[in-house]
C-alpha cells in the first residue's frame, strides 16, 4: 500500500495497479511481486514490492524471479503529463518511469558459516558481513537489480528470529541470519537520508526495514509552457518557409521587339536558387496551342516560332546558370504573326 498526506493527494493522478505470479510453474502468487503507479504533479512514480525465492542455495532462482518481474510487470500507458503531450506507448513497464523504488523479502542470504555469521554480528562487522552478501554480489556481477541503487547497510541482518523475540532462530534447523529485506531504488531524481531495520518490532520472524528518501518532483509551469510551445510552433514555421524552394531571374520580361522574317533573336536570362534547398525548375507555355507534349518534348513554344534552351534542370543552393530564348519566324508562322498581334507568355515553375 501507498500513503499519501492529504496536503499531496489532491496532486496524485493516473494511478494503477497490477500483480506478477513466480511462484509455482511461474504463476501462482506465493512468490511474485505487486506495484502501484501514479503521478505526483508532472511526475511518474512506481513502487515495487516482491518476494522472492527462498533457501539459502536459491541463488539464481531468485535472479529468475526478479527478471521474471521486471519483464512481465506491465502497466496501462500514462495519460500525457501536460498540454500538447501525447501518450506514445501503448503499455508501460518499470523502465518507464521516473522514480522507481523496489522493496520486500528478497531472501537473498549470507554465503558464511552459521557460527561465522553469528560472530560478525555480534562484533557489529557490517562490512565483513556485507562482503559475503548474496545480493551484493549477484549485483556486482551484473546479473540482478541493474541500474538500481542500495544505500550502505549499517544495521544487523533482518533474519530469522524466534517470534516475539530479539533472538535469531533457535530451532533445530538453526537458519543463517541473513539481510533478506532491502530496499532499492534508481537513483535519478531519489537519495537516502536514512536505511535502518526496527529491531523492537517483533510480530515476524524479521524485522522491517525502513528508507527515507527524498525525491525531485517535477512542477510545470502550464503559462510557460504554452508560451514556449507557440513559439516552437512558429520556429517551424519559419524552417518549413526557409526550406521552400526559392529562385530568382535577372529580368521578368524579354522584350524581342519587331521580328524580321527567318531572322533569330536571342536573349540570355539568369536563374540563381537564392533559397535553402534545391531548386528544380522547367518552362511551361501558357498558350493552349503549345501545350502538346511534343513541344514540350521540343523545347518549343506556339508552332515552333519560340524556343527556351534549356527547358528544365536543378539549381543547388546559391548556384545560378543562364538560358536562352530565341525567337524566330519562319515559314509556318509568319502568316499569323502578319495577320494579328500575337503574343507568348512563359512561366517558370
Amino acid at each position: 500500500m501507498v500513503y499519501v498526506k492529504a496536503h499531496v493527494a489532491e496532486h496524485v493522478r493516473d494511478v494503477a495497479d497490477t500483480w506478477v505470479g513466480v511462484g509455482l510453474m511461474n504463476m501462482m502468487g506465493n512468490k511474485g511481486g505487486v506495484a502501484v503507479r501514479f503521478r505526483l504533479h508532472d511526475t511518474s512514480f512506481l513502487f515495487i514490492n516482491s518476494h522472492l525465492a527462498a533457501h539459502q542455495d536459491m541463488v539464481e532462482r531468485r535472479n529468475q524471479d526478479f527478471d521474471q518481474i521486471q519483464r512481465r510487470l506491465v502497466l496501462p500507458p500514462l495519460a500525457p503529463s501536460v498540454p500538447h503531450e501525447t501518450a506514445s506507448l501503448d503499455k508501460t513497464t518499470i523502465h518507464d518511469y521516473d522514480r522507481v523504488v523496489w522493496m520486500g523479502d528478497l531472501n537473498y542470504r549470507i554465503d558464511l558459516s552459521n557460527k561465522k555469521t553469528r560472530t560478525l554480528i555480534d562484533g557489529s562487522d557490517w562490512s565483513d558481513l556485507y562482503c559475503s552478501d548474496q545480493l551484493m554480489k549477484e549485483r556486482a556481477k551484473g546479473r540482478v537489480f541493474n541500474g538500481f541503487k542500495e544505500e550502505e547497510i549499517t544495521f544487523p541482518p533482518t533474519y530469522k528470529f524466534d517470534f516475539g523475540t530479539d533472538m535469531y532462530d533457535t530451532s533445530e534447523k538453526q537458519r543463517i541470519p541473513a539481510w533478506t529485506d532491502r530496499v532499492l531504488y534508481k537513483p535519478e531524481g531519489i537519495s537516502c537520508s536514512n536505511y535502518t531495520s526496527h529491531p523492537t518490532i517483533m510480530i515476524s520472524d524479521h524485522k522491517p526495514v525502513s528508507a527515507v528518501l527524498s525525491v525531485d518532483v517535477n512542477i510545470v509551469d502550464e503559462a510557460k509552457l504554452e508560451t514556449v510551445y507557440q513559439n516552437v510552433l512558429r520556429d517551424n514555421d519559419r524552417l518549413k518557409n526557409i526550406a521552400l524552394p526559392d529562385a530568382t531571374v535577372d529580368t521578368n520580361m524579354v522584350e524581342f521587339g519587331d521580328l524580321r522574317y527567318m531572322e533569330a533573336i536571342k536573349h540570355q536570362v539568369k536563374l540563381t536558387n537564392v533559397g535553402y534547398d534545391t531548386v528544380r525548375w522547367c518552362f511551361v507555355a501558357r498558350s493552349k496551342d503549345s501545350a502538346d507534349e511534343q513541344s514540350r518534348k521540343s523545347q518549343k513554344f506556339h508552332d515552333s516560332w519560340l524556343v527556351v534552351s534549356p527547358l528544365r534542370g536543378s539549381l543547388a543552393p546559391g548556384e545560378s546558370c543562364e538560358f536562352t530564348i530565341e525567337a524566330n519566324v519562319g515559314p509556318n508562322t509568319a502568316h499569323r504573326h502578319n495577320m494579328t498581334p500575337h503574343k507568348n507568355e512563359t512561366s517558370v515553375q
